[in-house]
């Protein structure tokens, strides 16, 4: 709340704006631990029984309280008398080139790079109020 009023003050000053001078606020979210995979689906069956698992990951920047978007890992398909495990999305430069992708065709602000096999998350706002509201 402190950083978005001073984001404001900033912003609505005359004489930062002359001097163009323009405050924005910076997020970095950075995994704890390399990425190695997100989730296993580890599944059984018996008989004639079929199913498709999907896993999908979604995305909330900013204070929305719906997803800004979503990425799915290929869909796990079985059947039959099985019993097996599957691994998703196991390669952090594919996922990083699918939030990168769905970020920008749904227009948000978001960036995800790589740090020493962490990924790493990134949101730059820049806060402009409504014209006369602090």
């Amino acid at each position: 709340m402190f950083l978005s009023l001073l984001i404001i003050l900033i912003n609505n000053n005359d004489t930062l704006k002359g001097e163009s001078i323009e405050a924005i606020a910076t997020n970095t979210s950075t995994a704890r631990t390399a990425f190695s995979k997100v989730a296993s689906i580890d599944y059984t069956t018996a008989g004639t029984h079929s199913a498709t698992v999907t896993f999908k990951l979604h995305f909330y920047v900013g204070e929305d309280t719906s997803a800004d978007f979503s990425i799915t890992a290929s869909s796990v398909t079985f059947s039959g008398a099985v019993i097996d495990s599957e691994d998703i999305f196991t390669d952090l430069d594919d996922l990083i080139s699918q939030i990168n992708t769905q970020a920008s065709n749904n227009n948000v602000n978001i960036v995800a790079t790589e740090s020493n096999g962490k990924l790493v998350l990134q949101t730059t706002n820049f806060y402009k109020p409504p014209i006369g509201k602090l």
